[in-house]
């Protein structure tokens, strides 16, 4: 159904008046009987989603809205903590091998058939089932056999979950795990309707077939326009929803969604340019929300792709990069210069290798990486010339990758660069169609090794560069198998310094996260994953 154009019409001119800075109290009695009567919240939400199935999504415009459809073992508070989800209580044998979830008796699909415990059983397996195509299966590899059944080597039926009874899961891993209920949220552990999508097949996430166990449920999807979700009235949480639909717009224009924003028809933006920061601090800092953010943006390298298998070509290359110019002259809003793939400010995380950025002035530093050109056979008779990819979502991936694309023409690159919509660009950077490209990568775990993930040989397509080392892999894997959180911490940093120094990636910086929120609403907690479902959010009149 259809907000009623003279609801939305008071909203916007109470928002307006909020806004421009007049007096709440003046005008608090009318804009709260408008703000009411109109339970329906509008959010800018960045690119195009290209799937709702749980097991398919890889960005976080759809993980944004399968956040408000479904709800897992465990889920994230407002704060961005872990709790618990449909699980009611969670044991641990002693080895740790062996978790064992008792799940909510209250738990429903949307279509009124119970959520049991093989709901679970069913989506694990189908996740790890190569033909399924999930886009991170890896990130639950700590699962036993997991690994081995996304390969294609054992059957999904061999991974290590059962249920016992509708009411109990058993989760078996390959080793213990301290980070399992971090990873029990994210959207790959969310469990689906095996009694919807035996019957719809792949057209089970349409409105009219789909089911699903949270606070929303899929109401319309028109594409390149929004998605639509209802209120679900089998919802099991304690409180109901203050707003009975949710309309999610794509919005990967940013200067379009803030002037969206500014005339009330979306009541929270996300996709906020560096541009438009400045202004935004000094016109709207009511609306304006920015915190630490556990994210990087960073170039990678294909490394299957010749010259950037040379060690010396991608060292040039960071070497010429001076990130503390980027943040300081370029973007100029508030980003963190970046020297580690691990965002600055991941919890127990240090970074261990020197960094040859801050240890050379910056004439020397480019001096040496035009010596490694040259031992690398590349001369300003012959310079090094290749492809740049970004993606056309959002202004930081274009202006890093000319500012990048600047600084190696001082050395005597020639970087032509390439964009493509949000959706392509990413599909190009997992199928590895590409020599040098922009990406971004953002964590609802607070841990390095969400990060470094990306550096893993076995984490397949998140692995954008191909980035093969076995000390890498072996000191990643050990972090990952030790009991102790300062004993990973101190694996992972080692890790990371034999990965970054052969530099398949260059970091580059990391984004504060920034959202416009409406005046008329409450409950929005910034917190460093970002995660903001909208049954925390409430009417502040």
């Amino acid at each position: 159904m259809s907000e009623p154009l003279h609801a939305r019409k008071r909203t916007r001119r109470c928002f307006l008046r909020l806004l421009g800075g007049a007096t709440v109290a003046s005008r608090l009695g009318w804009c709260a009987a408008d703000a009411i009567s109109s339970r329906v919240l509008h959010r800018g939400n960045g690119a195009e989603p290209t799937s709702l199935d749980p097991a398919l999504a890889a960005f976080t415009s759809e993980v944004t809205i399968l956040r408000d459809m479904f709800v897992g073992l465990t889920t994230l508070d407002a704060k961005g903590n872990v709790t618990f989800g449909v699980a009611a209580d969670h044991s641990i044998s002693d080895d740790g091998l062996r978790h064992t979830f008792a799940l909510r008796r209250d738990a429903t699909w949307s279509d009124g058939m119970p959520l049991t415990a093989e709901d679970f059983v069913y989506a694990l397996r189908r996740l790890f089932t190569p033909t399924t195509g999930a886009a991170y299966p890896h990130q639950l590899f700590v699962i036993r056999n997991a690994r081995e059944a996304a390969a294609g080597t054992r059957s999904p039926t061999d991974i290590g979950v059962s249920s016992d009874g509708p009411g109990t899961l058993h989760l078996d891993l390959e080793h213990p795990s301290p980070l399992l209920l971090r990873l029990l949220q994210l959207q790959i552990a969310l469990p689906v309707p095996r009694h919807v999508i035996e019957r719809h097949r792949s057209a089970w996430t349409r409105p009219e077939n789909i089911a699903v166990n949270g606070p929303y449920t899929l109401a319309d999807w028109q594409p390149q326009s929004f998605v639509r979700l209802r209120a679900n009235p089998r919802y099991w949480g304690s409180s109901t929803p203050d707003f009975v639909q949710v309309i999610y717009y794509p919005t990967a224009n940013s200067s379009l969604e803030v002037r969206r924003f500014r005339a009330a028809e979306l009541d929270i933006a996300i996709n906020l340019s560096s541009e438009d920061i400045p202004w935004l601090h000094e016109h709207l800092p009511q609306a304006l929300r920015s915190s630490p953010g556990l994210n990087v943006s960073y170039i990678v390298f294909n490394l299957s792709k010749p010259p950037f298998d040379s060690p010396l070509i991608r060292e040039a290359l960071s070497l010429a990069i001076d990130r503390d110019t980027i943040v300081s002259k370029v973007l100029r809003t508030g980003e963190l210069a970046a020297y580690s793939l691990v965002p600055p400010g991941t919890t127990g995380f240090h970074v261990s290798r020197g960094v040859p950025e801050l240890e050379l002035p910056w004439s020397a530093r480019l001096e040496h990486a035009r010596h490694l050109l040259a031992q690398a056979g590349y001369t300003v008779a012959r310079p090094l010339e290749f492809e740049m990819r970004f993606s056309s979502t959002g202004s930081y991936g274009r202006k890093g990758c000319i500012a990048a694309a600047a600084m190696w023409h001082m050395i005597g690159v020639r970087t032509r660069l390439l964009t493509t919509e949000g959706r392509v660009h990413f599909s190009q950077l997992r199928e590895g169609s590409f020599q040098v490209a922009w990406a971004d990568w953002g964590s609802t775990i607070d841990d390095p090794s969400a990060f470094l993930d990306l550096l893993d040989s076995n984490s397949g397509l998140a692995n954008y560069g191909h980035f093969t080392d076995s000390q890498f892999d072996g000191l990643f894997s050990e972090a990952l198998r030790v009991a102790s959180v300062e004993r990973s911490a101190a694996l992972l940093s080692v890790a990371e310094a034999r990965a970054m120094s052969a530099n398949p990636v260059i970091p580059i910086f990391s984004i504060p996260n920034r959202a416009l929120v409406s005046p008329r609403l409450q409950g929005w907690a910034d917190n460093p994953m970002d995660v903001h479902p909208t049954r925390f959010l409430r009417l502040a009149f």
